[in-house]
């Protein structure tokens, strides 16, 4: 545009519109990309400052723009993931972009990857630093002052040693610099006025996922772990850090940090320090956490601090333990504390701890308040404690209590509500033993209500349909095979349908499971049973038509499956009713299909049905194919369709491959996924090494899967070895753990 284009910039222009009218070439399509700003220049009318030679390039132009929206919208982003597994750039990007922004993805991440492969070494200690920050604990955002302390590890002697007095500025300002409309490697995030903290720094999407395959098998320098013990300001990314400290055995590191993380009042770093410290029989350590981490609130470690105390003896020091803990306004120690005081004859101290008891918001305490009110004779404080409880145990509770019908009733509704469905089902058949059908009736149907209102929220998230998941088998249906029997039944809708059989005749329990089968509750299949089991053939196959004419999916599947084993019926037939089976998303159908092909030896298009399958989430099919070509001797064609299988599935594919092969064949497998970064293939590759007498290479790959956070490998491997080890390295290691830098720890 302008200046840069040059002369030949309205040649192209002219050359282009004279292809796109020269009906004799045709058809032929021109598709570009260009940012909003270039294109309202490059379409802007002639005016000040624009030549009138731009007139040709405005002339091809005009009218043929095509919106690309600053982000895509949910169904947009859906149709793209239809057709992402077969182009792997989208695939990417629907992986890894944010609120749908794909396009800007696309376009930047390229040159993002090239500035980072050309970036100056403190810019890449920096960028490095937020991507273990990020992987290791996902921190996303990080401060100035972590940034500093942890990238001078990730620097070489050398290149530490020329930095110049302003090296962090320029290095953030490198990595700052956006491109073609992305972030840049790492961006500044402004703390807003009012804000806690400066300002912090964000890693770009696109990178972060280059930097998780490139330092998989990374473990970070002592520096990382020292910033993130001092620098991360949130307790649970620094609990996370030392998880992945413990992880990778740098036992010592995980300590600090759990310590630190505890300090700013995270309990379940506590319980991750109890447990460092029990390992090394470290009792005085452990008890001093215990006692720290049931201060900061956790409920079950003061109990069983209390426990300890009270089998010890110790009961000035469990009082004063739960005093202070209540003081500090923990539910568990203010209950214990009531309790105490109670047996105590401090009636009057205990009905204060009690009443800060009921305002705090945890339903196992309140419970627990409510059984205590319950033995004092307190039931309107035992209902208003279980109430404000509010959970699932807690309603069934609330409802054994409740007198009177109308409440009984009420109460029976709301626990089914909250997900305890006992107290309903009890009222319902106890309605039916003393013959009130109609009430009987009216309260399955309710919670059939309910239950279909889950059932439907359950599908909607479904890929696939799985008619292999059902409670029981629908027998005599097809013949000569059983069809599965698909989910759906409940217990309200079986004994509805039996009230319903009992008091008004079979057509009225057939109405009820017409009614959830326009539902689309595929238990409704139940019906055809029915109908079959009375003789009514015409009925059942005018229903089974009637829904296979509307398109629920099983009925569809009912129609394939039976003309698979139906010999009159064509091949072409059995295809034609199965892929239609597959287009209303039934699983079952798209793997009959796949295993037709693969009998056929249509290898081809097996392959094609089984990543379909997978990409929505069923990998039955894939795994029997896999397993079927690999029972056949056919090693390599069973490992590459593994490593073909969606990136969210060939992970799992390739280890339960590598888990079933022996010798020669599972050793290359696990060496092509160590090349693949696959974080598992290190440990598996070692343990089979050592197995074989590789112990040199063994030992190799243990260290590699520790510093990738599998360190399974390497602890197996010093236990094994520590019996032959005179400079006792392996018993060190099996103490202390490892250093940041991989060697044995010294003891801590």
């Amino acid at each position: 545009m302008g200046e840069q284009a040059g002369a030949c910039a309205e040649l192209v222009a002219v050359g282009l519109r004279a292809l796109l009218q020269d009906s004799t070439r045709g058809p032929v399509l021109v598709l570009g990309t260009v940012w909003p700003e270039f294109w309202n220049v490059l379409t802007a009318s002639a005016g000040p400052g624009r030549s009138s030679g731009d007139a040709q390039t405005r002339a091809l132009l005009e009218g043929t723009g095509v919106y690309v929206p600053t982000a895509f919208e949910a169904q947009e982003l859906q149709d793209a993931r239809t057709v992402g597994g077969h182009d792997v750039r989208l695939a990417d990007a629907l992986a890894h972009t944010v609120d749908g922004r794909i396009a800007q993805y696309l376009a930047g991440a390229p040159a993002l990857l090239e500035r980072y492969r050309m970036a100056p070494p403190a810019a890449r200690a920096v960028i490095r630093a937020a991507t273990d920050a990020n992987r290791l604990g996902g921190a996303a955002l990080v401060g100035r002052d972590f940034l500093q302390a942890a990238a001078e590890g990730y620097l070489g002697d050398d290149d530490y040693d020329a930095l110049g007095e302003q090296w962090l500025e320029e290095a953030l300002a490198y990595t700052q610099q956006p491109s073609k409309g992305v972030r840049g490697l790492l961006s500044r995030v402004r703390a807003r006025q009012g804000s806690d903290g400066g300002d912090r720094w964000r890693l770009s999407d696109y990178m972060d996922h280059i930097g998780r395959v490139e330092r998989r098998y990374a473990a970070p320098p002592a520096s990382f772990w020292r910033a993130a013990r001092e620098y991360l300001p949130e307790p649970h990314l620094v609990r996370a850090v030392g998880q992945a400290a413990e992880a990778r055995w740098r036992d010592a590191e995980a300590a600090g940090l759990y310590q630190r993380a505890l300090d700013l009042g995270d309990v379940k770093a506590g319980q991750e320090l109890v447990s460092l410290w029990q390992e090394r029989q470290r009792a005085e350590e452990a008890r001093r956490v215990q006692e720290q981490t049931a201060l900061a609130g956790d409920g079950e470690v003061l109990e069983e601090l209390l426990e300890q105390m009270l089998e010890q003896e110790q009961y000035q020091q469990a009082e004063q333990l739960v005093r202070e803990a209540a003081g500090r306004g923990h539910p568990t120690a203010q209950l214990h504390l009531a309790r105490a005081l109670v047996l105590d004859g401090k009636a009057e101290e205990a009905e204060r701890w009690y009443a800060e008891v009921a305002q705090c918001s945890d339903p196992g305490i309140l419970r627990a308040h409510a059984d205590d009110l319950r033995e004092r004779g307190d039931l309107d404080g035992a209902r208003a404690a279980l109430r404000a409880a509010g959970d699932r145990r807690a309603m069934g509770e609330l409802a054994a209590l409740a007198e009177g019908t109308i409440e009984v009733e009420q109460a029976a509704r709301e626990a089914f509500a909250a997900g305890e469905a006992t107290p309903l089902k009890t009222l319902a058949e106890q309605a039916e033993a003393e013959g009130r059908a109609a009430d009987a009736a009216w309260l399955y149907g309710d919670a059939i209500e309910v239950f279909e209102r889950r059932r439907r929220q359950r599908e909607e998230g479904m890929d696939f349909i799985n008619f292999e998941a059902g409670p029981r088998s629908l027998l005599d249906y097809v013949n000569p095979a059983v069809l599965p029997m698909p989910s759906g039944e409940t217990w309200a809708l079986r004994q509805l349908v039996a009230l319903l059989d009992a008091t008004q005749g079979a057509a009225a329990g057939d109405d009820v499971l017409g009614e959830v089968a326009r539902a689309g509750n595929a238990w409704a299949l139940e019906r055809l049973r029915r109908l079959r089991e009375r003789n009514q053939e015409q009925e059942a196959q005018a229903l089974l038509d009637r829904e296979v004419g509307q398109g629920t999916p099983w009925a569809l599947w009912v129609q394939a499956y039976r003309a698979v084993h139906d010999e009159q019926v064509t091949d072409d037939v059995r295809r034609t009713l199965l892929e239609r089976a597959a287009e209303a998303r039934v699983g079952q159908a798209v793997k009959m299909l796949m295993e037709r092909a693969e009998q056929a030896g249509r290898a081809g298009e097996a392959d094609q049905w089984a990543l379909h399958a997978a990409a929505r989430g069923y990998t039955t099919p894939l795994w029997e194919l896999v397993r079927s070509r690999e029972e056949g001797g056919q090693w390599e064609e069973a490992e590459q369709f593994a490593w073909r299988a969606p990136a969210s599935q060939r992970s799992w594919a390739l280890r339960r491959l590598a888990r079933e092969r022996t010798g020669e064949h599972a050793t290359a497998l696990l060496r092509h996924a160590c090349d693949e970064a696959l974080a598992w293939a290190p440990g598996m590759l070692a343990e089979r090494l050592d197995a074989a007498g590789e112990f040199a290479q063994a030992e190799q790959l243990a260290r590699t899967a520790a510093d990738a956070g599998d360190r399974q490998a390497l602890e197996e491997l010093a236990v094994r070895r520590k019996d032959d080890d005179p400079e006792r390295q392996w018993l060190a290691l099996l103490a202390n753990g490892l250093t940041a830098e991989g060697t044995p720890a010294a003891p801590w």
